[in-house]
Parts: structure tokens; sequence; C-alpha cells
């Protein structure tokens, strides 16, 4: 299941496979709130489907001026929003797939690093 807490979430473009990056999360109340080293943002939810068992979470990545996308793609010169979608099984601690990021397929690991600090 998708608790709360840290996770570490691995990408990378499939075309490019030694080209890989990941970023923090912190899952809280059905909130997402990550970032990366590069000035990215992730801002988003969470809700779990019981009908699926899937935890269906949606992300908008802000993307900062100059910044450039694991797929190569090169947003505005004045920075970027992109919205991403991504379902995850309800069991395991480490969970992999693919998701659309502006239209180009991303290989996505989410790893559960630990409890949210308080």
């Amino acid at each position: 299941m998708l608790r709360d807490g840290l996770y570490e979430l691995h990408y990378c473009s499939p075309e490019e496979p030694g080209d890989d990056d990941s970023l923090l999360l912190a899952f809280r109340d059905g909130r997402i709130l990550g970032s990366d080293r590069w000035g990215g943002v992730l801002l988003g939810h969470c809700v779990f489907d019981a009908v699926s068992r899937k935890h269906k979470c949606s992300v908008r990545l802000q993307v900062p001026p100059g910044g450039e996308l694991v797929t190569g793609r090169a947003p505005r010169p004045d920075g970027d929003s992109i919205d991403i979608d991504a379902d995850f099984d309800d069991a395991a601690l480490s969970q992999s797939g693919v998701v659309d990021v502006g239209g180009q397929t991303v290989r996505i690991e989410l790893q559960f690093k630990g409890p949210v600090p308080h």
C-alpha cells in the first residue's frame, strides 16, 4: 500500500537507459510533494480505488526556466508545467512502470524510504 512517508522515485527515458535520475517524494494524507535536484517540483494527490485495488496518483510537474526533461524535451524558456498520472498496486513497497510525460514515455521505479518526519 502507498502509505504516508518518503519515497524515492527513479526515472529514465527508455531510449536513453543510462541517463537516469531520481527525486524525493513525500506522501501525506493523499497529498504528494516532491522535488528534484534540478529545481523541478511535483505537486499532486493520490487516492485509492477499491475496485481496481490501485492507488491513482495525479501530479503536476513544474519545470524551471532553462530546465530539460529526461526525455530530452526542453520546456518553454520561462518554464513549463506538465500533468502526469500513474497507477500503483496496493501491495508492494517498491514498484515500477511507465508514465507519459509530455507525450513521451518515462520508466519509473518508486521505493518507500521511511515515515515522514514530524
